[in-house]
């Protein structure tokens, strides 16, 4: 493959989640301060943006039938047809970067493909990826687990795999004021609220969680569990869905912030972790296969083995009555964050690694 121009041409292939709000609305919320930043953050990596939203503004018979395709393999399709339009491709989400792998390998002359992945362990994409991996030049992953089933299962060398921070939004979720008397925990991925529930029963203190359907993978796919049936619901137990700003404060009213997971070999939890530590709260998380990487156990956070409720309250107890090394644990945490994953240092991460210029990136810092 040809060496990059000094300024490449860059695609990426955005994820828009189930949000049925409208991008510019979000784009508004955003630049308000109301909630946490995506839109922004994909903005400033100063790339073309392709995105399932803009196939539906496509027309005549390409955009008909397009819009007609499930979005990754739409998007994939359109990314082949503009191929000579880029020099680099970045695609972030497994179902998207193994499609847009797929269609890229027939074509002998065809752009560099960036694929942001971080569980490829699970056989939908494993197998898949397997097959069609010569369509992708480099993974970008911040998983030391998901980064050797690259290079030991899927054939990547190592020389593919790139490192890269997981990013977190550092100033919406910045330290803030609050009650400091609550169990805190959220999510909607791999979570084990049933070993938190039995940990917290008979507890004095109030438990929050901030959740409503809950993924559980089988295996071959992902069922949604109520979050509420997941366990046997303790008088001092709250569970419910919260908007950005509700989550937030529930964060700066949190003593301590739990993130209860299932034995697993993905890094379920991270973007909860990040956003806690992130906020100065100090954390307890699942030591599992996959989520090992952000917490440095007994310095930022504190690990539990998986399904033991008698560890996990044992190390509630342990923060919760020592309140002087549980803020020093946030603190630190918070430092952490600021020089790991920063949203401003993984956006000119991603720009360094498609090959653009060492200029000064644009802030995506809030003014």
């Amino acid at each position: 493959m040809s060496a990059l121009p000094l300024r490449p041409r860059v695609l990426y292939v955005r994820t828009e989640g189930r949000s049925t709000v409208p991008r510019e609305e979000r784009r508004r919320r955003e630049l308000s301060g109301a909630t946490q930043r995506r839109i922004l953050i994909e903005e400033s990596f100063g790339f073309d943006l392709l995105g399932a939203s803009d196939l539906a503004a496509l027309p005549g018979w390409r955009g008909r039938i397009l819009r007609r395709l499930p979005a990754a393999v739409a998007l994939a399709f359109e990314v082949a047809r503009r191929r000579g339009d880029y020099d680099v491709v970045v695609t972030w989400a497994e179902k998207y970067s193994v499609a847009v792998a797929g269609v890229l390998l027939w074509h002998r002359h065809r752009p560099r493909h960036l694929a942001i992945m971080d569980w490829m362990s699970k056989p939908v994409v494993r197998i898949p990826l397997r097959l069609v991996r010569g369509g992708v030049d480099e993974i970008l992953t911040w998983s030391s687990t998901q980064a050797r089933v690259a290079t030991e299962r899927l054939g990547f060398r190592a020389e593919q795999i790139v490192r890269i921070p997981h990013p977190v939004d550092d100033v919406f979720f910045a330290p803030a004021d609050g009650a400091r008397r609550t169990i805190f925990s959220a999510g909607e991925t791999q979570r084990d609220f049933a070993t938190l529930m039995y940990a917290v029963h008979g507890l004095e203190v109030p438990t929050v969680i901030a959740a409503s359907l809950v993924g559980v993978f089988t295996g071959f796919r992902t069922r949604l569990v109520d979050a509420s049936s997941m366990g046997e619901l303790p008088a001092n137990v709250e569970v419910r869905a919260m908007d950005a700003q509700e989550l937030r404060r529930a964060y700066a009213d949190a003593a301590i912030v739990v993130v209860p997971l299932v034995a697993a070999d993905n890094n379920a939890g991270i973007s909860v972790l990040l956003e806690a530590m992130s906020m100065g709260r100090p954390v307890i998380v699942t030591r599992t296969a996959g989520q090992h990487d952000v917490v440095v156990d007994g310095v930022t956070g504190l690990y539990v083995p998986p399904g033991d409720p008698a560890a996990l309250r044992d190390a509630i107890r342990r923060l919760f009555d020592d309140p002087a090394a549980a803020e020093a644990m946030g603190r630190r945490a918070r430092a952490d964050v600021l020089a790991h994953h920063r949203a401003d240092d993984f956006v000119a991460r991603i720009r360094e690694v498609a090959g653009m210029p060492a200029e000064r990136v644009e802030e995506v810092r809030r003014a």
